[in-house]
């Protein structure tokens, strides 16, 4: 006879969470990949038109559409306590890969981005302090990943 293997609530919610999150990076891929080759009338860039051809706008953009992607995938191996339980030298390469594309190309590429931001200097404001808050949050998880410092999961 089988034994049928009891799924709890949880489980069953965290498969659909992740079922959904690999959907929505699948999803994210797809956008990026639209923008390749580069067009620059296509897309959200049809909407930017003002800034597109300016650097270091452009640039920006260019490196913020392909990293983006790396940082999806990353961050998600970053929060499964199965994954970093299991496998725990993935955590720590998808912790390093995060923390490098976060710091080196996104936050960088996302801050030149939100001066241009379009809806008026609110919208502006709040890609800026989105910015600034996620220096703060991955510098926290840097600091708080040195083997020096204890584990990084602890809070306060």
């Amino acid at each position: 006879m089988h034994k049928i293997k009891k799924f709890s609530y949880n489980q069953i919610l965290l498969s659909i969470l992740f079922i959904f999150y690999l959907y929505l990076c699948i999803l994210m891929v797809k956008i990026c990949l639209q923008y390749f080759p580069w067009q620059d009338d296509h897309n959200f860039l049809a909407l930017k038109q003002d800034v597109v051809f300016t650097q270091p706008w452009r640039f920006a953009f260019q490196i913020h559409v392909i990293v983006s992607s790396l940082v999806l995938i990353a961050a998600f191996t970053q929060f499964s306590s199965q994954i970093r339980q299991k496998f725990p030298k993935i955590h720590r390469y998808s912790g390093w890969l995060y923390i490098c594309s976060v710091l080196i190309f996104a936050l960088p590429s996302g801050f030149i981005m939100a001066f241009s931001a379009a809806g008026g200097w609110q919208t502006k404001l709040c890609f800026l302090i989105l910015s600034l808050l996620w220096a703060i949050t991955t510098g926290i998880a840097l600091c708080k990943s040195s083997k020096n410092s204890g584990s990084h999961t602890e809070t306060g």
